[in-house]
This record gives C-alpha cells, structure tokens and sequence, in this order.
C-alpha cells in the first residue's frame, strides 16, 4: 500500500483523469497557485484541498469513474493516511498475516498508537484460537508499546490478558504475577472493573496453585464482601471458587452448603453455572464412595457440557470414568476416558489431559495391558516435555 504526499496525489490524479493545470483552476486558485501546490512549494490546505476535490469529483463523473476519496484527501500527510487506513482495516477480521502487514505500515510511519492495537488484536485472534503463546507474546508486545504511550487503561486489560495466556498453558505461578499487576495499577487507575476481573483470576490462579486460605482471602476481600458494585456472574463464579477452596481444605459441610446454594441462586437459568457445580458434586460423591449419586450428577453435567461449555468436557468425563472403574466396568472406563483424552487434545486442556491420561493407564494396568500402559506413559512424558506446545 502506497501512501502518497500532497503534492503527489494532485500529480497522479491530474494525470489519471487527464485533466491539465488549467483545467483545475477557478476565481479562488489560479493556476499559478496550483502549480506551486504540485511540485511542493506551497502546502494543500482544506480548502483548497475541497477545491480540488470538487473538481477532480466532477470530471470523474463525466467519464463514469467513482473516486473514493474526501474532500480533505489533497491536504493529509502519508503517515495521516497510513494511521487512517489501518484504524479501518483493524476493524475487520482479518488474518494474522494481514495484521502483520498493518505492523509493518505503523512501523514505516512510527505509529505506535496503531502499533499496540496490532498487537492487542493479533493477540485476541491467536488466544481465540487456542494459541496461548503466540497470544502472550503478541499481547508482551502490546503491553511494552501503551508503556511507551504511557496509556494506562489500557495495560490493566493487557495484564489481565497475559495472566490468562499464561494460566491456559498451566504456568499458574506467572500468571499470578500479571494478576497482581494488574490490581496493583488498577487501584492507581481507580479501574474497579479490571479490578475484581483480575481478583477473580488471581483467586482461581491461588486454587491451582493449592494456595486456598490465599484464594478465600481474595474471593472474600476484594469480591464477595467488598463494598464494590460487583456484577452477579462474578459473584456466582467467585462462591464456586469459594466453595471449591473450601472443599480442598476438607471444609466439606461449609463447601456442599455453599454448592447448593449456588443451585438455588440459579436456578435454570444458567446452565453453564450449574454444569460446574454439578461437576464438582460429582467428583465429591466419588470421592465419599456414594457412587449411584456421583453417577447422578455427573451424568447431568455432561449433559449441560455439552451444551455449553465443551472445552472443560474432558473433566466430567474424568470422573464419569473413574465411577465405572469402581464399579469394575474398565473396558466401559477405558472407553469414557479415551473420550476425555481425546476431548482433552481437541481443547487444548493441559491439566485435564495430564489426569486423564494417568487414570487412563491404571486402568489398563488393572487390565493387565502392559502395551497401552507403555504408549501412555511415553504420550505422559512427551506432554511434561512439550507442555508450551499447543494441543489442538
């Protein structure tokens, strides 16, 4: 894409609609005027820029041509017209080669207002499509460039962007880092949306990383007891992390209370919600032996899994596989947790592939498979091993 000065743009569509200097001219710009404008010595202001539109847009007319241009195209600058032409491009959707395109136009021009949008927007397209990496580095990219820019808004969503990148690919230890930056400025800023987002993600960040009395601290302070207007999804979300942490303290009564009140806060209404709480009844259940009541509510969160929320199947079939190899059923277990590995992959979940595929092979131990139980634990290594390389 080729963005021309002032002087050449008269040049090139003077000459493309044959049209001479002459022909330009009018009582408010001879063509002595005109001349000076083309060969540079004289800038192209608005109004004459809306002069010569006029004109151009006339004889264009006459000979059927369409001109997309405005009436201030003569008067703006390359870099005027570089930065105008990719806020429009970055509008659409369009392919990662094509923003790398854009890149090299912002850098051409030194337009790091569109540099950091690129970026940012490179970096929603990859993390979309499961590419956390990618996405980290191209959202690092963004970050460093509204630093330069000193556009603080901004980086609170980019922190909180590069702390999900990083927990995605289960490095919930970075990720706590960049949940906590993006409190700390989100204070500063007094951004309390980025603020209780970022709670949110630090908190479920703390339950990965077994930090529970830290995840309830959080949930409790800055989200569910905080005097902030706090939208009820996050609320919903933050009781599920709560009841969560609670469990894994072996707070089990307080956890199962905080569950169903949690189904009784919903209702029906959101089927995502309650496909996550069914699951962890589920997998509670198991755990206390009362299988015929885990197999009840696992089967209804599969459902609702289905439905809505696919990528964190492989869960719930976890423990669907796990009843049924209490139940002796293995090669009814192996099958659902086939599925689970292979629902796993597809989505790109790290940590449910890895249990997964560890359950996996104490069943075909109990089956007395010793090739199966080789195959899966060479795919178990080479997962620890390339743990950063994307699934899909």
């Amino acid at each position: 894409m080729n963005f021309y000065k002032p002087n050449e743009k008269i040049k090139f569509m003077r000459k493309n609609l044959h049209m001479s200097q002459a022909d330009l001219e009018n009582t408010n710009m001879t063509r002595a005027f005109i001349s000076m404008m083309e060969s540079g010595r004289r800038n192209v202001t608005k109004t004459s820029s809306k002069l010569l539109y006029e004109k151009f847009s006339e004889r264009a007319k006459a000979l059927g041509i369409e001109l997309n241009i405005d009436e201030d195209y003569f008067s703006t600058l390359p870099q005027e017209d570089a930065k105008a032409f990719c806020e429009k491009e970055l509008k659409k959707d369009i392919s990662h080669q094509y923003i790398e395109y854009l890149i090299a136009i912002a850098v051409r021009f030194d337009l790091d207002d569109i540099l950091a949008e690129a970026y940012k927007k490179d970096g929603d397209k990859y993390y979309r499509e499961g590419n956390y990496n990618n996405a980290f580095m191209s959202f690092t990219n963004a970050l460093g460039k509204l630093k330069e820019l000193k556009n603080f808004k901004e980086q609170l969503f980019i922190y909180n962007c590069l702390g999900v990148c990083k927990s995605e690919i289960s490095e919930h230890k970075d990720a706590v880092f960049y949940f906590q930056e993006c409190i700390n400025y989100s204070v500063q800023q007094q951004d309390y949306y980025h603020y209780i987002k970022a709670s949110f993600n630090l908190a479920r960040a703390y339950s990965y990383l077994q930090r529970y009395e830290e995840c309830l601290k959080l949930i409790n302070e800055n989200i569910l007891e905080s005097n902030l207007h706090v939208d009820e999804q996050y609320k919903i979300n933050a009781m599920i992390i709560r009841a969560n942490a609670l469990y894994s303290l072996d707070k089990q009564e307080e956890a199962l209370s905080e569950y169903y009140s949690i189904i009784d806060e919903v209702g029906d209404e959101n089927e995502l919600v309650l496909s996550i709480v069914y699951t962890n009844l589920g997998e509670h259940y198991y755990k206390v032996d009362q299988l015929d009541k885990s197999l009840k509510y696992t089967n209804e969160a599969q459902r609702l899994k289905n439905k809505v929320n696919k990528r964190s199947l492989s869960v719930v079939l976890n423990t669907k596989g796990k009843i049924l190899f209490k139940q002796g059923l293995l090669d009814e277990s192996a099958l659902v947790l086939e599925l689970a590995v292979s629902k796993a992959k597809e989505y790109g979940n790290y940590d449910s592939l890895l249990e997964n595929l560890k359950d996996l092979i104490k069943v075909y131990e109990k089956m007395n498979d010793i090739d199966k139980m080789k195959e899966l634990s060479m795919e178990l290594i080479n997962l620890h091993e390339n743990k950063n390389i994307t699934l899909i």
